[in-house]
C-alpha cells in the first residue's frame, strides 16, 4: 500500500481477526537504517468501543513485559493517527496451524522429533511466562489460556515463538476481566478451563500436550463436530495413547504425552520445565541433535513459493523507502540539546517522572 501511518509506512495487510488487523510496516529511520514491523490495530468499527479498547490494552500490558527468545516481542502500544496500535516483531514464517495444514494437504508425515522440538520451544516460553515477576519481585501469575496452533509461530529458520496474549490472565482470579467465561479454543483447553475452575500454569501445559499429541499422531484427541461435543470430549471421552494409534510409535514419547494430557491436574507435569526436560531426554536418547536445521529445511521446502513471493514483494518496496529516508544532515539539523528524560509507561495509571540531565 505504501501508505504512511504515523512514523511507519504500511506495506500490506497480513491478516484480520475479530477485533483487530495486522499490517506489515516499515520504519525508515536513516539511510541504510530500516526495520520491518508488524502493527496490530483495532478495527475502525471497534476503535472507540470501551470494552474492546480495555481488552486491547490489557493484552498490551502483558505482552510489553515479555522478553524471551520464544515469545514474539511487543515493542510499543500507543494511538497512531487516532487508532490504538501495538508494534511487534515481524517474522518470516507461518503459524503452526498453517504448517500442519500444509503437511496434511500433501499427505506428508510430520516427524516426531519436529513435534518434540516445537513443543520444547513453547514450553520454554511457558516456563518463563508462568514464573515471571515484576520489578519488585512479585509473582505476576500469568496464564496464557489460549495455547493453540493458531498462536504458535514457526519461523523459516526453525525457531518457534508463542504470541497473542489477548485472553491471558495476570494476577489473582478475582482480577480477571473475563471471569466466568470459557476462554480459549475448545479442542485445546483444559478440563478445568471447561468448568471455569481456578487455573495455574498446568492448564497451559495441558493445552500444549494436546498440540503435541496432534502434531505427533496427525489427529486431535478432542475435536468433534461442534463446540459442545468437543468440550464434552475434553471432559469425558477416552484418550487413546499415541502408541495405541500408531504402530511403532516411540513408547517413551507416548508416555510423556499422556502425562501432559492427564485430566487430573496433580498427575500432570508440575511445570513446563519438567515437561520440556523429559522431551529433551527423548531427543537425546534417540540421537536427534540437529532438529532446528532440519525443521528449517522442511519449512523452506514446504513454503518455497510463499518465500519467493515475499522476497519479490519486499524487493519492490524497500528500495522506494530507502530513497525517501531522511539524510544524516537532516537528522543532525533536527537535533537539539536534551534537558530532561521522561520515564513512564504506556498503559495503566503510572506517574511520569522527569530526570534532569544535571542530576547525573
Amino acid at each position: 500500500m505504501n501508505e504512511r501511518f504515523g512514523p511507519y509506512i504500511l506495506l500490506k495487510r497480513l491478516g484480520i481477526g475479530g477485533m483487530a488487523e495486522i499490517w506489515l510496516a516499515a520504519r525508515q529511520a536513516a539511510p541504510g537504517v530500516r526495520k520491518l514491523l508488524a502493527l496490530k490495530c483495532i478495527l475502525p468499527s471497534y476503535n472507540d468501543n470501551p470494552d474492546f479498547v480495555r481488552l486491547f490494552y490489557h493484552e498490551a500490558g502483558i505482552a510489553l513485559r515479555m522478553q524471551h527468545p520464544n515469545i514474539i516481542n511487543t515493542w510499543d502500544c500507543s494511538v497512531i493517527d487516532g487508532r490504538h496500535t501495538m508494534c511487534m516483531d515481524y517474522l518470516h514464517g507461518v503459524t503452526l496451524q498453517e504448517l500442519l495444514e500444509r503437511i496434511h494437504s500433501l499427505n506428508q508425515p510430520f516427524k516426531p522429533e519436529f513435534a518434540v522440538w516445537i513443543a520444547i520451544q513453547i514450553l520454554e516460553a511457558l516456563q518463563y511466562l508462568h514464573t515471571l515477576r515484576d520489578e519488585s519481585g512479585n509473582d505476576l501469575r500469568i496464564i496464557h489460556r489460549d495455547i493453540s496452533p493458531q498462536n504458535i509461530f514457526i519461523c523459516h529458520n526453525g525457531q518457534c515463538k508463542l504470541f497473542d496474549f489477548g485472553v491471558a490472565r495476570m494476577g489473582e482470579r478475582d482480577m480477571d476481566i473475563q471471569q466466568g467465561m470459557i476462554i480459549g479454543k475448545p479442542a485445546y483447553i483444559s478440563p478445568e478451563q471447561c468448568q471455569s475452575e481456578p487455573l495455574d500454569g498446568r492448564s497451559d501445559t495441558f493445552s500444549l500436550a494436546v498440540i503435541l499429541y496432534e502434531m505427533a499422531t496427525g489427529s486431535s484427541p478432542f475435536q468433534r463436530e461442534d463446540d459442545i461435543q468437543t468440550l464434552n470430549a475434553v471432559m469425558h471421552s477416552p484418550i487413546p495413547s499415541p502408541n495405541a494409534l500408531i504402530r511403532n510409535f516411540p513408547a517413551f514419547l507416548s508416555r510423556i504425552i499422556m502425562q501432559g494430557i492427564e485430566r487430573t491436574v496433580s498427575k500432570r507435569y508440575a511445570s513446563a520445565a519438567d515437561f520440556a526436560n523429559d522431551l529433551r531426554t527423548f531427543l537425546k536418547v534417540n540421537g536427534h541433535t540437529n532438529v532446528q536445521p532440519a525443521l528449517a529445511a522442511l519449512m523452506h521446502s514446504l513454503f518455497a513459493p510463499e518465500i519467493a513471493q515475499n522476497t519479490q514483494f519486499l524487493g519492490q518496496f524497500l528500495p522506494r523507502l530507502e530513497a525517501g529516508a531522511p539524510s544524516l544532515n537532516t537528522l543532525i539539523a533536527a537535533s537539539r540539546p536534551i534537558h530532561d528524560i521522561a520515564v513512564g509507561n504506556v498503559v495503566g495509571s503510572i506517574t511520569v517522572s522527569k530526570i534532569k540531565t544535571g542530576d547525573f
